[in-house]
């Protein structure tokens, strides 16, 4: 009977100790074994695919006449995966689990688990080696002990024995931030308030599990870091949020001054000095100290008699160190800050809103009062105020390379980059088709060589007037005056009254303006002085709103190569002019678009002008003046009996004078309208 070997399961050694013994023969080729019945089960084919390389067994592999598999394939099938899919061949099953999420996900676990093990058995390892080190320390210690003993007292001329020598410490010191110091301190207190624990070394033995060698250091740390002034300060580090500790860190020690005295004098002459808003410089510094030194000099020679002051340039920075002095930009010309301006505010939300939005007979007395904001709606509240404005608008900034270092920008001249023009913006609280607003342009200039060609070029939407230095005085204000109440009564109508905030310009309070607006009626209500930055819309955003647009329609226009090319040029007067009034006419229609409401609504929800007759949580809790903190201050809620309110009409209107203005302006109509009738007649004809 032939015997047939089957190669492809045989060990590498059974190879080649069977090739030894049967040289020159040539081997069969391999033929595969069917067993329709091993080990009893019918009907399966039997397929001899893998041989153990260290026994060189051969593993058998069930598998059914119709190629499915018996049983669970990770339990019978040697190429089957735990995902439940059974492959002949291993190098199937290899390709298979390349993008096989279960096999994949196997595989990490089966490496995380091996790495666990391994980090134990180095863990396991090192806690021995420790406990074999510090056996040995401590053999060392007693061995020393005893020689010195033996010694004598005072007797030895060796050197003093090293004891930190076999363990020297770490390179660095642990660091703990102080959420883990309170909480540390804070879980043993609670541990032994509750009864958990009798006292620290209890706690640390029973409940943590600490080996006696390290209860002491813990216990050491506990008394360091429960020490009320170690408390104390991490607890106010944790409570104020500071970064967290990394360690301790060099800190740079203030040396003391010899001249303490002078110091302490100089520094309180600072401090009244900079009460007044006046400036101090290093020159004021350095005199008047050595005039403090002279003066000490004179009243106590036995004490400064032999002593020399120069109030160096040294001295002067470390006494700018120790007093925190620093040197700083003036911010603005405000005199008076937002903490100083508390009290005013309140005053002035008072005001507002208990007497002139009350519902008043005299002001609006024709026309109903709204139920939450009183006599004057949002769309009735307006504000103006001037806003400086030269030619050249946001050209100051430009992207480049990393290596220019002369960053320059193009303009028609540099003069331009200063003012040239005041803008008088005006706008209301109204949301969509009730937002109205407008801009009064003020040219720099007498304006008496313009010609009437010019004139006709220029935008219909702006006003244009002028003025030599570009300033809106008395007269530009009394023009400006008049156009305010022809818009009003355009949207409004003449007997509608309406609200119109300003700060204290001398213009905005001479009597012939305030007559020309009363008799428009139109409300002027003036903010309390010095606080206008604080409180006006216009200055809380709005009319730098109105100059980032004119920017950025100016960067369009730059983006024709026409007008790049004038602009490096140079344009003439009349093209700057006639350009910066389609600017600024483009740059309102923005500002006072649907997409632009909740900006300009919310300038004047967060400054208080829209603020509600009857108080409201909703639109009180939006009035966040700038500078001024949240809870700094108080929105009035009730009247109060200190201050009684009575209703206040500065600019009474009575019924014959409106009679008057009534009739001029239907006479104005009449003969707009005849002199349209005359003008068609003359076409006709």
């Amino acid at each position: 009977m032939t015997q047939i070997i089957n190669y492809n399961i045989m060990s590498p050694t059974s190879r080649l100790l069977l090739s030894s013994s049967s040289k020159g023969k040539e081997p069969e080729k391999t033929v595969r074994k069917v067993q329709p019945t091993l080990f009893g089960i019918p009907k399966y084919d039997v397929s001899q695919s893998k041989v153990d390389k260290v026994t060189g067994k051969v593993k058998y592999t069930f598998i059914r006449k119709d190629h499915s598999v018996l049983g669970k394939p990770s339990d019978i099938f040697p190429h089957g995966c735990c995902c439940g899919n059974s492959f002949k061949t291993s190098q199937a099953l290899g390709a298979h689990k390349k993008h096989c999420v279960t096999a994949q996900e196997m595989k990490k676990k089966e490496d995380d688990d091996e790495v666990m093990n391994h980090k134990s058995t180095v863990f396991a390892a090192f806690k021995d080696s420790s406990i074999m080190a510090s056996q040995a320390r401590h053999d060392n210690r007693n061995q020393q002990s005893s020689i010195l003993r033996q010694q004598g007292d005072g007797c030895t001329t060796s050197r003093k024995v090293n004891g930190r020598k076999n363990n020297p410490g770490s390179a660095r010191r642990a660091a703990y931030s102080s959420l883990e110091k309170v909480t540390f301190v804070d879980t043993i207190n609670e541990s032994i308030n509750t009864g958990i624990a009798n006292d620290v070394t209890d706690y640390l033995r029973r409940v943590e599990g600490h080996r006696e060698g390290d209860i002491e250091k813990y216990r050491n740390r506990y008394l360091k870091w429960s020490h009320d002034e170690s408390y104390r300060k991490s607890l106010l580090d944790l409570i104020g949020g500071k970064k967290k500790s990394q360690g301790r860190c060099k800190m740079r020690k203030v040396q003391k001054s010899p001249f303490h005295d002078i110091e302490s004098e100089l520094y309180g002459r600072f401090v009244d000095k900079r009460k007044k808003s006046q400036k101090v410089s290093s020159q004021w510094l350095r005199i008047t100290a050595k005039q403090i030194f002279g003066e000490k000099q004179h009243a106590d020679p036995d004490k400064w008699g032999d002593k020399s002051f120069k109030a160096s340039y040294g001295w002067m920075r470390r006494f700018m160190t120790r007093k925190k002095i620093k040197f700083r930009k003036r911010k603005c010309g405000k005199e008076k800050t937002a903490e100083d301006c508390i009290e005013d505010f309140e005053k002035f939300m008072k005001l507002l809103r208990f007497e002139l939005l009350a519902p008043n007979e005299n002001i609006g007395g024709r026309h109903d009062n709204h139920p939450l904001w009183g006599r004057f709606p949002p769309e009735r509240r307006y504000n103006m105020d001037q806003v400086p404005l030269p030619f050249v608008v946001n050209q100051e900034a430009t992207f480049t390379t990393c290596d220019d270092k002369i960053v320059n920008v193009k303009c028609p001249s540099e003069s331009l980059r200063k003012r040239q023009f005041t803008m008088h913006l005006v706008f209301n609280a109204g949301k969509g088709d009730l937002a109205h607003g407008w801009c009064d342009l003020v040219c720099k200039g007498t304006g008496t060589r313009v010609s009437n060609i010019e004139k006709e070029l220029w935008n219909d939407d702006v006003k244009v007037s002028w003025q030599p230095n570009a300033w809106v005085d008395t007269m530009v204000m009394k023009d400006i005056a008049h156009h305010f109440v022809a818009e009003k009564i355009n949207k409004h109508g003449l007997d509608v009254w309406v609200i119109l905030f300003c700060d204290n310009l001398s213009a905005h309070l001479n009597a012939d303006v305030k007559d020309i607006f009363a008799r428009g009626k139109v409300f002027l209500c003036y903010f309390p002085p010095n606080m206008t930055h604080f409180i006006q819309p216009i200055d809380a955003g709005l009319g730098r709103s109105v100059r980032v647009a004119i920017g950025n329609f100016l960067d369009e226009w730059l983006m024709d190569e026409d007008n790049l090319a004038k602009w490096e040029t140079k344009l003439t007067a009349c093209e700057r002019r006639v350009l910066m009034t389609d600017l600024i006419s483009r740059a309102m229609q923005h500002v006072t678009s649907n997409q632009q409401d909740d900006m300009r609504i919310g300038c004047f929800e967060r400054t208080g002008c829209l603020l509600t007759w009857l108080p409201s949580d909703e639109y009180d809790s939006k009035i966040k003046p700038q500078g001024m903190k949240p809870g700094s201050f108080s929105i009035p809620r009730e009247q109060g009996n200190d201050n009684p309110v009575q209703n206040v009409d500065p600019h009474p209107l009575h019924e014959e004078q409106a009679a008057v203005i009534e009739e001029e302006l239907n006479i104005m109509d009449e003969e707009e309208n005849n002199d349209d009738e005359v003008i068609d007649g003359n076409e006709n004809d």
